[in-house]
């Protein structure tokens, strides 16, 4: 075994964003002095976007595996058991983790995972299912649907889900859209049901959800690009209209003909100032378009951009805050000299830079991947990078150049988003710039999709990750937050 070369920290930061390079090390060196550290990591979930980022559990059982830390994984699995409070995805991870200790033969492990699905389900939530369903095939329905009509007979409800048939059995929730094997699901339950008044009780549920579902009558949409603009006008004016729904404004502005965008800018133009509500509107019809008339005023707005959350706790907007936001997005299409001279008062600033790089495209210059990587060094919280990333791939769309490399590189190692990784190294790749070392690292990376598309480039897939079978030095200042707030 090589010496260790990296500290601790330095392993631990790349582990928990989830770097191919932390599994290279361990097949390496001696993981001796990083085993606690890799237990520690499979407690907390650090995925940043839940939504694009798949679980980590095959990248972390990997590094359990090479530390030789099994039964210390299961054993800190079950010390967690009581502390479970509220839900996460901490232990979304947990669960993963269990079914491939289970999977492994490891003894206790389907009793631990059945036992986390317990206290998940006195939460209101499902989570566990399908490892329950992939480790038991047929006992897993009967367990599952027994719990279920227990937790159903307490009248708490399910959070977040129309028929828990759906988690059981597919993904139809409409019968008539059933596959055979969802017909198969419920005949075996059926039959269990003679036997067992749980699972008598569970069908009867979800029989009448999926009686209300059958006779729900939901509105006709309507296209919002046959929409006149005097009706999106008078729509904008009228104070009850709902206007949160902002894509039905982008959908018109995006297909508008260009005499009814002027018209449109110009009745923007003319609002008082504290009308925040029909700006943000009128913003939303220039999400795709370029604004026809001067931008001051639309950059004016842009400049009271803030770091406050725009959102309510009722999931509305307040508009004065949403409003310098919607200005940036309604000046990205257009080329001005102002827009581009605010662009680079924002990186002297070192303020709202990821709206501010996203105004570049439209309004480039030679040399400006040289002013734009100096940004990303700059230490800011986690979602600013985020959001910086994501603009500079839009620029590298633009002008995919070799200049831009450095900066792509520089994101691989810092951006917090596997997701986004993954979208830089094909960025790296349709400009030859992949290098040879980072198509090795992401062999071992977190996320499956990447180890899928390197494997598309002719590098095999790391052997010990146990689910292959998916379809296609400046730390401080990135620092990962654990989510352990339900502990």
């Amino acid at each position: 075994m090589k010496k260790n070369p990296l500290s601790r920290s330095v392993f631990e930061r790349y582990l928990k964003r989830g770097l191919g390079r932390a599994i290279q090390l361990l097949h390496q060196v001696d993981p001796r002095p990083y085993r606690t550290i890799v237990v520690d990591a499979c407690m907390f979930s650090t995925r940043y976007d839940t939504l694009v980022e798949d679980d980590r559990s095959s990248y972390l059982w990997e590094a359990v595996r090479l530390c030789g830390m099994e039964a210390e994984l299961h054993k800190r699995l079950r010390k967690r058991l009581p502390t479970i409070h509220s839900y996460n995805t901490s232990l979304e991870q947990r669960f993963g983790l269990l079914s491939i200790l289970a999977r492994q033969g490891h003894a206790d492990a389907i009793t631990t995972l059945h036992e986390h699905f317990d206290i998940c389900l006195s939460l209101g939530r499902l989570n566990g299912v399908e490892a329950i369903l992939q480790l038991e095939v047929d006992q897993g329905e009967y367990f599952l649907a027994e719990r279920l009509g227990k937790f159903i007979q307490t009248g708490k409800p399910l959070k977040g889900y129309h028929s828990p048939f759906v988690r059981l059995a597919g993904w139809s929730w409409r019968r008539e859209l059933w596959d055979d094997h969802e017909h198969a699901v419920w005949e075996r339950l059926q039959a269990a049901a003679a036997n067992s008044s749980a699972i008598a009780h569970y069908m009867q549920a979800v029989e009448a959800e999926l009686e209300r579902d059958s006779k729900a009558v939901y509105p006709e949409r309507v296209d919002p690009r046959t929409i006149p603009y005097e009706i999106i006008k008078s729509q904008i004016a009228d104070p009850s209209t709902n206007i949160d729904s902002t894509v039905s404004y982008w959908i018109w502005g995006r297909d508008a003909s260009e005499d009814d965008l002027r018209a449109a800018a110009y009745d923007l133009l003319a609002l008082p100032e504290d009308a925040h509500r029909q700006a943000v509107a009128y913003l939303n019809v220039f999400h795709d378009r370029p604004f026809p008339l001067d931008p001051t005023r639309i950059i004016d707005w842009a400049r009271q951009g803030e770091h406050d959350d725009p959102f309510l706790p009722d999931g509305s907007y307040d508009y004065e805050l949403i409003k310098p936001i919607r200005a940036f997005d309604a000046l990205r299409h257009t080329t001005h000299p102002a827009i581009r001279q605010f662009a680079l008062e924002c990186f002297e600033r070192r303020e709202l830079l990821g709206w501010a790089v996203n105004l570049l495209p439209s309004n480039y210059q030679e040399g400006d991947w040289e002013r734009v990587h100096p940004l990303i060094e700059h230490p800011m919280p986690l979602d600013d990078l985020h959001h910086l990333g994501i603009a500079v791939r839009n620029l590298f769309e633009a002008f995919p150049t070799a200049e831009a490399v450095p900066t792509l590189l520089r994101l691989v190692e810092l951006d917090p988003c596997s997701g986004c990784r993954h979208e830089l190294l094909e960025n790296l790749q349709s400009i030859d710039a992949l290098p040879e070392s980072l198509r090795q690292e992401s062999r071992y990376d977190a996320n499956p999709w990447i180890r899928k598309y390197v494997a598309s480039l002719g590098e095999p897939y790391q052997p010990g990750f146990p689910d292959l079978s998916l379809p296609y030095e400046r730390e401080p200042g990135y620092e990962y937050q654990s989510s352990k707030e339900d502990d």
